[in-house]
This record gives C-alpha cells, structure tokens and sequence, in this order.
C-alpha cells in the first residue's frame, strides 16, 4: 500500500460499534453495520513504506489496533496536487 489513502477508508476502520442490534430470529449485528472490528491487527513488514506507515501507525492511534510484523521501510514521503501531475 502506499500513495494516498482514501479519509472514508481511515473512517470506516476506526468507527467504534455504539449499539448491537438484537433481532428476534437472526443473528445480531453491530450498530452501525461497518463499525470497526473489536480487534483490528495490522500486518506490516520491510516493504511497507510511505503512507502504508502512517495509516498502519493512526489505526494503531485511533483505534488501538496491533501492529504485527517486521520493520517498516521507514520513510513517509509525500507530495502535494502540483507534484503528482
């Protein structure tokens, strides 16, 4: 992974379940549907640079995941609208 991350993406996997739904039949389900998994481990290893590092270090920040692996790369580059074109 690296480039850019989408916000919606860093969303969806730091938003905490704040109710489950208990149907009669069925099974429950969280509230809201895409709340962020109980435990969220983030796979990491020597190839995993630039904004890979820095989702993989805010998930661990904001949604208290584990990070696992080896070593990253260790480097965050990044470049502004006027760069990429």
């Amino acid at each position: 992974m690296g480039g850019y991350t989408s916000d919606l993406i860093l969303q969806r996997l730091t938003q905490r379940s704040v109710a489950v739904n208990g149907p009669t039949h069925g099974r429950d389900s969280a509230l809201p549907e895409h709340a962020c998994p109980p435990v969220l481990v983030v796979l990491v290893d020597g190839y995993t640079s630039s904004d890979a590092e820095a989702v993989a270090q805010y998930l661990a920040d904001a949604a208290g995941a584990t990070i696992v692996g080896e070593r990253t790369w260790g480097g965050v580059l990044s470049m502004d609208s006027s760069e990429s074109s």
